[in-house]
């Protein structure tokens, strides 16, 4: 866990509450579901995964860069002497 988070503990009756609810609210249920399956996919979609590792690593690199412990292929990398293969 990260400071600031809060470990929940789960409440079988509450869960059993908001079962009953969906159960005799179809129209309410519905409505949920749509939201829920909405969010998965463009939240948890491959391309939207692929943007937030893409960001993380570019942020990782920009780190590591700032503490010399890094240089990027901009140009400013050494060629490989010939012979070397790549």
């Amino acid at each position: 866990m990260r400071p600031g988070q809060k470990w929940a503990e789960p409440d079988a009756d509450h869960a059993a509450r908001q079962m009953r609810a969906m159960k005799d609210d179809p129209a309410e249920c519905a409505k949920r579901a749509a939201a829920a399956r909405h969010k998965v996919q463009t939240e948890f979609s491959e391309a939207a995964i692929g943007q937030r590792y893409a960001a993380r690593i570019h942020q990782i690199l920009d780190d590591l860069e700032k503490n010399n412990l890094v240089r990027r292929a901009s140009g400013s990398a050494r060629p490989m002497p010939k012979g070397d293969a790549a």
